[in-house]
């Protein structure tokens, strides 16, 4: 070795590295007899490195007693332990990672195998991952299953930033950065796979952190409601459509243990509409039949939930009785306080986070009734009084049945509070998703953000032991729908 290349490669005397280097000088990467898990060339880029990445994933070699170098222990098929199993060629972008093929079984197809995985990506052949405290053995030469540079503690800390509503451009960025890649480190920030790559990780690995920490029955008691993701939709002559085009309804359910609990955020789901399907989907997702639920006004859901289970007590939200009730007065020419009527329907509890009392207590309710009633006979051509009179009237059943159930929910606030997190969250990139069942995982992340239990190392331990139950295979990548075509085509054409 030169004294130039002497003076650029960086002071690292470790024993791995004074061996691979003995290796070098002594030619004994041309053995044949040495099982050698880094081709030579590729040894001498690694060590020729003038800045290598503080993640480098070097193989753990152990001591060949043949050839006195560092050599890779062969591993065992988990299931065929007797079979043999031999070298399949490199892989990687340097070809660092070996692969090794099992005969099989008698009868049965050889197969791929891969060693087990860690986190630990430099040092000996003993020790412990600082992580997971897994033991560190002699074939840990892959840091993870999938065949790139990234290691599962990495992917689960960009995970847990696209929950908190980083975007996929940023975050892949911020992984490459983090990782020490030296074709991304230092490059701009234009690559037109940055996006693509986080996306698959979310479709990867999203449903596998999600499954065991998120709510797997429904409680006693949930509230529904939905967010509508609109595009901006201009008419030929350039003037904007006020509501413009629906890209897609995320369904929002809160859910309560019993009538004293506190409402926690229990599914978040994206739909293409917010049909009585759509809901009936969201409700089919998790087992069980909650035995109250409250919405809005829309009947889409309230129908959902009647057909999905069978005598559930199906409620409206005292906020929007409230709110309809107040746009009938205002039509109606009672929005001062000369009206009784607009005096008892804006009248505020005391803590003014509650409706007013005509949808709470029973005898305020019916006072109203009386008092509207009275109204209409004084003012017999007054058409708004009577449409609110017939409104009450059909769902006098159920606002009286509401108002008499004690220590219940009677609004949807709690959903429509976690939607607007959940709105904040999205941001501006709500409008650039393109693919519907992606867009699902990465609102399960969401979900878990909300809840409090966005812990990478959770993440990684989840996503580690999934790899381990299937041999070190990781789920496959570009997990969308159908195809692989985009199931959004409104949001898709905004552009991204």
């Amino acid at each position: 070795m030169s004294a130039v290349e002497e003076q650029a490669r960086p002071q690292r005397q470790d024993a791995r590295y004074i061996l691979i280097t003995q290796c070098l000088q002594n030619d004994l990467f041309l053995n044949p007899e040495c099982r050698l898990a880094l081709p030579e060339q590729v040894v001498r880029n690694m060590l020729m490195r003038k800045d290598p990445p503080g993640d480098l994933s070097w193989p753990v070699l152990s001591a060949g007693p043949a050839s006195m170098c560092w050599v890779m222990s062969r591993p065992v098929c988990s299931r065929h332990p007797q079979a043999r199993v031999k070298r399949n060629g490199y892989y990687g972008k340097d070809k660092q990672f070996v692969l090794w093929r099992c005969a099989g079984g008698e009868g049965e197809r050889p197969h791929q195998i891969r060693p087990e995985l860690s986190t630990r990506l430099v040092g000996g052949a003993e020790g412990a991952c600082d992580h997971c405290e897994r033991p560190w053995g002699p074939t840990d030469g892959l840091p993870q299953a999938v065949r790139d540079r990234f290691v599962l503690r990495h992917k689960a800390e960009t995970l847990v930033a696209l929950g908190r509503g980083m975007s996929y451009r940023q975050a892949a960025w911020e992984a490459r950065r983090n990782a020490g890649h030296p074709t991304r480190a230092g490059a701009s920030r234009s690559f037109s796979d940055d996006r693509r790559m986080t996306g698959d990780w979310v479709g990867q690995h999203a449903e596998i952190v999600a499954a065991p920490l998120l709510p797997d029955r429904w409680p006693k008691i949930v509230a529904i409601d939905e967010l509508e993701v609109r595009l901006l939709r201009f008419r030929p002559d350039g003037t904007r459509v006020q509501r413009g085009g629906e890209a897609y309804t995320v369904m929002g359910v809160v859910g309560y243990e019993d009538e004293h609990s506190k409402g926690r955020l229990w599914r978040l789901a994206a739909r293409a509409g917010h049909a009585k399907a759509d809901w009936a989907s969201v409700f089919a997702e998790l087992p069980g039949k909650p035995e109250i639920v409250v919405c809005d006004g829309a009947s889409e859901g309230r129908n959902a939930a009647e057909a999905r289970w069978r005598g559930v007590e199906v409620l409206r939200c005292a906020w929007h009785l409230e709110e309809r009730t107040r746009v009938r007065l205002k039509r109606a020419g009672h929005a001062s306080d000369a009206s009784p009527l607009w005096r008892m329907i804006v009248r505020r509890t005391a803590t003014g986070k509650v409706p007013c009392e005509v949808f709470l207590d029973p005898h305020a309710h019916l006072c109203f009734r009386r008092a509207l009633l009275q109204a209409i006979d004084a003012e017999p051509s007054n058409a708004e009084l009577r449409k609110l009179d017939a409104s009450l009237r059909d769902q006098h059943e159920d606002i009286v049945r509401a108002i008499w159930i004690p220590h219940r929910p009677l609004t949807i606030g709690a959903a429509e509070e976690k939607l607007d997190q959940v709105s904040r969250l999205l941001g501006d990139r709500a409008r650039l998703f393109e693919n519907l069942a992606r867009l699902n995982c990465l609102l399960n992340l969401v979900h878990l953000h909300l809840l409090g239990l966005d812990d990478p190392a959770a993440y990684a331990r989840l996503m580690r032991e999934n790899h381990l139950r299937h041999e070190g295979s990781a789920p496959p990548r570009r997990a969308i729908d159908g195809a692989g075509f985009e199931t959004l085509p409104a949001a898709a054409s905004a552009g991204s």
